[in-house]
């Protein structure tokens, strides 16, 4: 027996390394996709109210859109529309100068946010109290991670309180937050209160009753705004973009971050069902020329009172790893 074995699996066994390195390329495409595609479709999830908040944008015209809008252009609107609990804005600050204890630091892409922030938004606080944080403009929260960074070992209980200098402007500091995940569509070190009736632009967010449909209240919106336009001097359309799209559909000018594309994701399972056509082809195209030339070998299994599902199963494994046929043909003995 051994001798046959042996012969049968050297004539193919070519054709069965061929197979095993189509079946494991595949496999591992396979994970590394499933894997990328299931955090990209995360994104801004970890929040409890995500199906409630859209952010709001603004066309004019056929203009390019802006993800943010100018500041308090819609806030006699919102607070008269009865879908809207809440409105939080944030404003982006590009660069600035930290100064602790005589040391500088370079500090980009903070906000500073609306007083609410924290009751819309789940970011977890490790020190301070969600409801007296971001009421006075001298304060000032960072993340565990700055904290670490700037003040080292020292427990979090003892930066509290702590003044520190940004722009030469003085803040206290009032809270430590939980890194933000990497699956959300903003990120920052520092969170500063908003000042009411700031001049400027900012991400405005809302968060709607439960029931509230996001189309149907955009166009009341855009109504509003064309109503309140004296002027008509510019053709206006209300955008609400879900908190949970932002990440994959929004392309605007101005995003928080660089946003993935929904087409990709389309790309990469075009490209996994390609791949698996064609080495599920090719396992099939050599299954069968191995089962040709084993065809002979298969003849005399039958004859000797082998059963179609035995000899089936020896040509699978034998067409995927001739080590599994090896091991297989030892509880079928016909000669």
């Amino acid at each position: 027996m051994s001798t046959r074995v042996i012969k049968q699996l050297k004539k193919n066994f070519s054709l069965c390394v061929v197979n095993l390195i189509g079946l494991t390329i595949m496999s591992v495409c396979l994970l590394i996709s499933t894997g990328y595609i299931k955090h990209e479709l995360s994104y801004d999830r970890f929040h409890t109210k995500a199906n409630r908040i859209v952010r709001v944008s603004m066309q004019f015209d056929d203009a390019p859109i802006d993800g943010r809008i100018l500041d308090n252009f819609l806030d006699n609107i919102l607070q008269k529309t009865p879908e809207v609990e809440q409105v939080v804005k944030m404003s982006q600050i590009y660069s600035a100068t930290l100064v602790n204890q005589g040391e500088h630091y370079i500090i980009n892409n903070f906000y500073s946010v609306s007083s609410n922030f924290f009751k819309i938004f789940d970011i977890p606080l490790i020190y301070g109290n969600k409801t007296d944080i971001l009421q006075r403009q001298n304060e000032i929260l960072i993340s565990e991670s700055y904290a670490q960074r700037i003040f080292g070992k020292s427990s979090f209980d003892k930066i509290l309180g702590t003044e520190i200098t940004i722009d030469d402007q003085s803040f206290f500091i009032s809270g430590i937050f939980k890194d933000i995940p990497n699956n959300s569509h903003f990120y920052t070190d520092i969170l500063l209160p908003r000042k009411d009736n700031k001049e400027g632009y900012a991400y405005t967010y809302l968060l709607l009753e439960k029931d509230a449909n996001i189309s149907m209240l955009a166009n009341k919106i855009t109504q509003l705004v064309e109503k309140d336009d004296i002027n008509k001097s510019s053709k206006i359309q209300v955008i609400l973009m879900p908190l949970t799209d932002i990440h994959l559909y929004s392309h605007n000018l101005k995003e928080m971050s660089v946003n993935g594309n929904i087409y990709y994701i389309y790309l990469i399972i075009g490209a996994n069902l390609l791949l698996m056509i064609v080495v599920l082809f090719n396992l099939w195209l050599n299954s069968s020329l191995i089962f040709s030339y084993n065809c002979r070998y298969y003849s005399i299994l039958r004859i000797c009172g082998a059963s179609s599902f035995e000899i089936f199963i020896r040509s699978i494994v034998s067409s995927i790893n001739y080590r599994y046929n090896f091991h297989f043909i030892r509880f079928i003995d016909c000669f």
